[in-house]
């Protein structure tokens, strides 16, 4: 029989449905910041004054998307909070 934490542990545990909601939402905005991110560094090993230029207009993008990413983490705060 397993003690009543262990089931949240581990590739098959249950989710409830909010945090199954959170990481769907989260999912999407913190793969661009990564794949941002890494085409950042790619472009600032070629260390062209063309690429910086990227380098900036991709760090912007990821930063667009980690402030998405954090509302959408301050929405779900803010509704369970508020008991919704």
């Amino acid at each position: 029989m397993m003690a009543p934490d262990d089931k949240m542990h581990g590739p098959g545990a249950a989710i409830d449905p909010s945090s199954a909601m959170l990481a769907h939402e989260l999912n999407q905005p913190l793969t661009a910041v990564m794949l941002y991110l890494q085409a950042a560094v790619t472009a600032s090993e070629r260390q062209s004054r063309c690429d910086m230029v990227d380098v900036l207009d991709l760090v912007k993008k990821a930063l667009i998307e980690a402030e998405r990413a954090l509302a959408i983490a301050e929405r779900m705060q803010s509704s369970k909070d508020s008991g919704c």
